[in-house]
């Protein structure tokens, strides 16, 4: 009986450890003393793992700077690699010309972990995603399906994007 709870207790114990992870999170751009911008990331983007989601490669909702001299990694389930700067420079200039609706419309985040450590960049037209910590070197993000010009806007502008 003592062995059971013993058990049930540990159990419980690596559920909730498991449930404690950390989270990723956006900061945005701000000001002079933040030196990075899409120009510079599309002249440089050999420096970065670039990753990207969206419908489809014409219609990308986000795209994903990872850096490459940090010892980190940012993964992600149904994000695809861009692995030349044709593409990049195709995914930021598609982002940039989506039709801003309300809050939403294109900016450069910066992507940082635990103790803002900086994991990278994310140019995107949505202000959140989800981004967890799976260890101190992995940083696990969520897709981001459908640009928010098609989620949130009216049936017309989707109808006209078609």
């Amino acid at each position: 009986m003592k062995k059971n709870a013993v058990l049930a207790s540990v159990m419980i114990l690596l559920l909730l450890g498991a449930g404690c992870g950390s989270y990723g999170k956006l900061r945005q751009q701000s000001g002079p003393g933040e030196p990075m911008t899409t120009q510079q990331l599309k002249e440089n983007w050999q420096k970065y793992n670039v990753l990207a989601t969206g419908v489809e490669p014409n219609v990308p909702s986000a795209i994903l700077f990872d850096r490459k001299d940090d010892g980190r990694e940012i993964i992600g389930d149904r994000w695809w690699t861009l692995q030349e700067g044709k593409d990049v420079i195709a995914t930021i200039e598609r982002i940039e010309t989506q039709l801003p609706v309300g809050p939403y419309y294109p900016r450069l985040w910066k992507v940082l972990g635990p103790e803002d450590h900086l994991y990278g960049y994310m140019y995107t037209a949505w202000d959140h995603a989800v981004m967890v910590i799976g260890d101190d070197k992995t940083m696990r993000v969520m897709d981001l399906p459908v640009p928010p010009f098609l989620a949130v806007s009216g049936p017309e502008i989707r109808d006209a994007a078609k």
